[in-house]
């Protein structure tokens, strides 16, 4: 499977991203920032 930031839209359309499992309690807040700034950026712009 290639990167999802190398698909077409119509092939991520269905995507949905989020937090809901996988961050740590020890995970540092700017880590999830950056995490939440990329997808952001990556759905809102085509990739």
């Amino acid at each position: 499977m290639q990167p999802f930031k190398d698909m077409a839209p119509e092939d991520r359309s269905r995507w949905v991203c989020g937090l809901g499992h996988g961050v740590l309690p020890q995970t540092p807040e700017k880590n999830v920032h950056k995490f939440i700034e990329i997808v952001r950026k990556e759905f809102s712009h085509g990739g």
